[in-house]
């Protein structure tokens, strides 16, 4: 599960700094949404909040600025990806 939301994560890359960042750049928040995954059966709605709250508290709204909709096709994409 680690991997998935890792390669959506680096691919979404909400701060735009991959390639330059060090790889492990997400590695926190990548953990905080696994953990939140892992905890019980989410709803993709339930899963974009997530990622919302944990990129905001990460690096502020002033930086982080996407739409509901933009979190709702991460959540989905997170949650049918096939990439391990």
């Amino acid at each position: 599960m680690r991997n998935k939301v890792k390669h959506v994560i680096d691919e979404w890359d909400p701060i735009e700094v991959l390639p330059f960042a060090p790889s492990d750049e997400y590695d926190s928040e990548i953990n905080q949404i696994v953990y939140f995954l892992n905890r019980s059966e989410i709803t993709d709605f339930e899963l974009a909040d997530k990622i919302e709250k944990v990129f905001i508290d990460a690096f502020d709204d002033s930086i982080i600025q996407f739409t509901k909709e933009e979190y709702l096709a991460i959540s989905r994409k997170i949650l049918s990806e096939d990439t391990e």
